[in-house]
């Protein structure tokens, strides 16, 4: 069950990943289309949408989410959103969530492994002293005897 989750770890980041992706193919088809580079600054998520919806970005808006502008009110925090790349945050974060989803899932089959194996160790060990197991010899050893087999004739079983 866990190895299911695992993998739907790996898929949550993969598909956060696929959105950068998904960006910088749509980035580089506009390019080849029309021969200009059109940015996508993390800063349009804060902008009105009124504004955009005549220009280039209008087919690729509907990808971008639309945040509340009050996060944007430092001049450092604008700058940053306006030269980094929209896709780059989601990006980022889903390969890091897809590299613990395929660390987990890499642990987790090794611990099944080791489970079966584990599983089938007694198996095994037992058919080996079988095949090893050499015929027993007369050899003159008598192994003892514990029980009620040989009673003295001469006690004295008198109750005190």
């Amino acid at each position: 069950m866990l190895l299911f989750c695992s993998l739907g770890v790996v898929l949550i980041g993969l598909a956060a990943l696929a959105y950068l992706i998904g960006l910088l193919a749509w980035q580089i088809d506009m390019q080849m289309k029309s021969g200009a580079w059109i940015a996508l600054p993390a800063g349009l998520a804060f902008v009105d949408r009124a504004a955009l919806q005549g220009g280039n970005l209008a087919p690729v808006l509907a990808f971008i989410p639309q945040l509340d502008s009050t996060w944007t009110t430092h001049d450092v925090v604008w700058r940053v959103l306006s030269q980094l790349h929209i896709g780059l945050i989601p990006g980022l974060v889903g390969f890091g969530v897809m590299t613990v989803g395929i660390s987990s899932l890499l642990r987790q089959r090794t611990l099944i492994r080791i489970h079966k194996e584990r599983r089938k160790a007694p198996v095994q060990r037992l058919d080996k002293h079988r095949r090893e197991a050499k015929p027993v010899s007369d050899d003159r050893r008598r192994e003892p005897f514990i029980g009620a087999g040989e009673v003295a004739t001469n006690a004295d079983r008198r109750a005190a």
